[in-house]
């Protein structure tokens, strides 16, 4: 633990705290959620052998699933619960995200580099949570890159 430590530039305490507070944010109930973990190259090549309408309901799908997420994971369905779940998940996965926030919003930039089709899912079950959630959001995609404006 001292090597990583020294490797992340933090201390002892520090790393020690970071990994209690992952655990519970994540490890502690992630598999009660439904979640598990596969190569990002297998998620790629079955959402790219998909058609637009079998992504548009995968992320249907996904979107029922995020309340029992929700649920399992932070003993409430809110905007809040979802959003926090989202950003440990797309941390997870290696993707690289950018977050600000306003009185009014909240902006996430996420660089995931799974392609056009993971772009269309992911906005689509963003699209259908928030809205679940009684949010307006603009949601701009890429082929890499998803960014999410929500506005409180």
């Amino acid at each position: 633990m001292r090597q990583e430590a020294e490797q992340r530039h933090v201390s002892l305490n520090t790393l020690a705290n970071q990994i209690f507070a992952s655990f519970i944010e994540w490890e502690m109930n992630a598999n009660k959620a439904g979640w598990m973990i596969l190569p990002k190259e297998v998620i790629k090549t079955v959402f790219n052998s998909m058609s637009d309408e079998k992504v548009t309901a995968m992320a249907s799908l996904a979107a029922v699933h995020a309340k029992e997420a929700n649920l399992a994971m932070k003993g409430v369905d809110s905007f809040d619960a979802y959003y926090s779940i989202t950003k440990n998940r797309l941390a997870r996965s290696g993707f690289h995200l950018t977050e600000q926030k306003s009185d009014n919003a909240v902006r996430l930039h996420i660089q995931h580099h799974m392609g056009e089709k993971w772009s269309t899912y992911f906005k689509a079950q963003c699209q259908k949570v928030i809205e679940h959630h009684g949010h307006r959001c603009n949601i701009i995609t890429t082929d890499n890159t998803v960014s999410v404006e929500v506005m409180r």
